[in-house]
């Protein structure tokens, strides 16, 4: 229990992280793209990171790392329009 922050239930961050999954999920599913695999690897990464009930400092290598993977697709310009 914290004396300044408020308790969020597990439940409620496994909703919140299914409903900010929504949209990625959506964007795969119109538009598999094996180049931006490491994009998506990271932001599922990152909404996981922001929305997780028990996270650890770090869990934040889980999205920088496929981010740094991806920097060279960026440079060719061949990462997919999100």
């Amino acid at each position: 229990e914290s004396a300044v922050l408020w308790t969020v239930p597990p439940k409620a961050t496994f909703g919140l992280t299914l409903l900010a999954y929504g949209p990625l999920l959506w964007k795969i599913w119109q538009a598999p793209d094996r180049q931006g695999l490491a994009l998506y690897v990271a932001l599922g990464s990152a909404i996981a990171f922001t929305f997780g009930w028990h996270v650890h400092e770090k869990a934040i290598l889980m999205v920088t790392i496929p981010l740094l993977a991806a920097l060279p697709a960026k440079d060719r310009g061949e990462l997919p329009d999100l």
